[in-house]
């Protein structure tokens, strides 16, 4: 058994999977501050267009 462990784990594959992971990790932190950041900008929209009328009509009043 010990043998047939010896031949899966080579060290050209470990290699291989300790880079593909720790590439990877920098990537899906990335991904999930910019989603998380996204997400807010879209919350942060949402609530500037509940002031939009009344900005608006405070623009007329000024220009008035």
């Amino acid at each position: 058994m010990f043998k047939k462990l010896k031949q899966v784990f080579t060290l050209k594959r470990l290699i291989i999977t300790t880079s593909v992971l720790i590439l990877l990790i920098p990537v899906f932190w990335i991904s999930y501050t910019f989603y998380k950041n996204l997400s807010q900008g879209v919350e942060n929209e949402k609530l500037d267009d509940k002031y939009v009328n009344r900005v608006k009509e405070l623009k007329i009043e000024v220009f008035k």
